[in-house]
């Protein structure tokens, strides 16, 4: 599942404010500089004010903007309720050497991933409901990942 610091949103937000705050450690050397200096320091001592004060505001909207890259569809859980047309199962590698087991069960001719264990025990006919989220995929189509909700099509 993706998380709020891989999301490629989060990461190009991230290079950004940096390069803002980059940005504004400079305009503080050069206002601190202009200031220690008695020529002409209004000009350049205002100018690094004004430009430092704007990079470190931009720099902080576009890093919160980075934290929220989605709707809501990537960061709430939805019921998906049917009746189940096929399980199966695969593992995934977990990024440290490990693996995962996915379930993957078809609803409505849509594929959904549970990694919870119980999702196992699902057959073909069985009349189900999980809790799903949208999950980003760089080089394929969005998916979903769920969680267990319950045996039968009532919600949670």
């Amino acid at each position: 599942m993706i998380h709020a610091f891989t999301d490629p949103p989060f990461i190009i937000a991230s290079i950004i404010a940096i390069l803002c705050g980059v940005w504004f450690i400079i305009a503080v050397f050069l206002f601190i500089i202009a200031m220690m200096n008695e020529s002409d320091s209004t000009i350049l001592g205002g100018f690094s004010a004004v430009t430092g004060f704007f990079a470190f505001i931009i720099g902080g909207v576009i890093l919160f903007a980075g934290l929220f890259p989605f709707g809501s569809q990537y960061h709430t859980e939805t019921p998906v309720s049917g009746i189940v047309q096929v399980t199966g199962s695969r593992f995934i590698g977990d990024g440290s050497g490990g693996t995962n087991q996915r379930y993957v069960i078809t609803i409505h001719n849509v594929a959904y991933g549970c990694d919870d264990t119980r999702c196992g025990l699902l057959h073909k006919g069985n009349a189900v409901t999980l809790l799903c989220e949208k999950q980003f995929q760089w080089s394929g189509p969005e998916g979903f990942v769920c969680k267990w909700g319950r045996f039968g099509l009532n919600g949670r």
